[in-house]
């Protein structure tokens, strides 16, 4: 059994209410503070999947102190290590815990980003993840696809400075909703994610899923329009 890391972190409740000040100013435009329902969304989940999401919400909401500490260790293929190669899981949690002799209590992976990976790839990856999960911990993963409307380039569509921007992307997401030129390509691709998705779920992981994260940002293709710079249709990426 690795010995998990998990550090608490007490914060007195006026610190909070500054916190909770300083972030409302940085909103546009302000936002009421929500809290999560005690309850996961699907009411079928299973008995771990629940026990996770009870001790995640009593982190946030409940009684339990603290944050858990976790770490981003790669992309799929570059996550994996080679002969005289060493993956991003060696160099990002294994050199950590050769230096502290502790592990982070959550992993991250990104299931593309770098490159469109294959299942083969995808399930040598969930082995790690698997007994990490085994081993007592957390596993958290993102899906930043590469973009499908422009030869599968990452970054073009949201920095209006970009140099390519002749290849942007702006406004075409509909391309990938029912109807759309690229439907049947996009649902090959996430075909590829829920295989993976559906190989940690037969061995008993509860996974933390954050797909096309950063939607109201400016750093990726999918990314919906902020102030000064162009971006995707924000109903489209709904419907996405």
């Amino acid at each position: 059994m690795k010995n998990l890391f998990v550090r608490f972190l007490f914060v007195t409740l006026s610190m909070i209410v500054c916190l909770g000040v300083i972030a409302s100013s940085q909103v546009s435009p302000p936002v009421s503070p929500t809290t999560a329902s005690s309850q996961p969304v699907n009411l079928n989940a299973n008995r771990v999947t629940k026990k996770v999401y009870n001790y995640l919400w009593n982190l946030s909401y409940g009684s339990t102190p603290g944050v858990i500490v976790g770490q981003n260790a790669g992309h799929g293929n570059d996550y994996l290590s080679y002969p005289g190669f060493p993956g991003s899981y060696d160099i990002e949690i294994e050199s950590l815990f050769k230096k502290t002799g502790k592990y982070p209590g959550m992993l991250g992976v990104d299931y593309e980003f770098r490159e469109i990976n294959s299942i083969e790839t995808l399930k040598s990856v969930n082995i790690s993840l698997a007994a990490y999960w085994n081993a007592g911990g957390l596993i958290t993963i993102n899906y930043s696809p590469r973009n499908i409307l422009t030869d599968n380039i990452l970054y073009e569509t949201a920095h209006a400075q970009d140099s390519r921007s002749d290849i942007r992307s702006v406004g075409q997401m509909n391309k990938i909703l029912p109807g759309g030129s690229l439907r049947d390509a996009w649902l090959a691709r996430l075909d590829v994610i829920a295989s993976a998705l559906q190989d940690l779920q037969n061995k008993g992981v509860t996974v933390l899923w954050r797909p096309i994260q950063e939607g109201n940002g400016d750093m990726f293709w999918y990314a919906t329009s902020v102030p000064g710079k162009p971006g995707q249709s924000p109903k489209d990426y709904i419907a996405v």
